[in-house]
C-alpha cells in the first residue's frame, strides 16, 4: 500500500467521507466561478453596446444568481443519505449525495439562458 494510501486510510476511516468532501470542494469552486463569471458579465453588460450581448450577459447573471440561491436556499443535498446505494465504497469519485449538480446544470443553464435572452431582447432592451 502507498503512504498516501495509508494516510487517507487513517484520516478517512469511511471512503465516503472523503467522496463527500471532495464533493463539497468542488460545490464551493464551483459557486466562487460562479460569481466570477457574473462579475465578467456585469462588466459586458455595462460595456456593451449590442442589445443582444446586453441580454446575453443579464441572463447569464440572473441564471448564476438563481443557481447561487438553490445552493443556499432551497437546501439541496442535504438530508439522510444512509439508504441511497448510488456510491460504490471503493469509488473515490462518485458523489454519495442524490444531488449531482454538474450533471444537472448544463442542461438547465442552456435552457434558462435561452429562455431569459430572449425575454430581454424583446420587452427589455427592444
Amino acid at each position: 500500500m502507498s503512504l498516501w494510501g495509508r494516510v487517507r486510510d487513517s484520516i478517512f476511516s469511511d471512503p465516503d467521507q472523503l467522496s463527500t468532501l471532495k464533493s463539497v470542494f468542488r460545490i464551493i469552486i464551483f459557486v466562487l466561478s460562479l460569481l466570477v463569471i457574473s462579475v465578467f458579465f456585469g462588466y459586458v453588460l455595462v460595456v456593451s453596446t449590442s442589445e443582444l450581448i446586453k441580454s446575453f450577459a443579464l441572463s447569464v447573471i440572473i441564471a448564476n444568481l438563481i443557481y447561487i440561491g438553490i445552493i443556499f436556499f432551497a437546501e439541496i443535498g442535504e438530508g439522510d443519505t444512509s439508504n441511497d446505494t448510488t456510491s460504490v465504497s471503493d469509488d473515490l469519485g462518485s458523489d454519495p449525495g442524490k444531488w449531482q449538480p454538474f450533471k444537472i446544470l448544463k442542461i438547465w443553464y442552456a435552457i434558462v439562458i435561452l429562455l431569459l435572452t430572449i425575454v430581454f431582447k424583446i420587452y427589455v432592451f427592444a
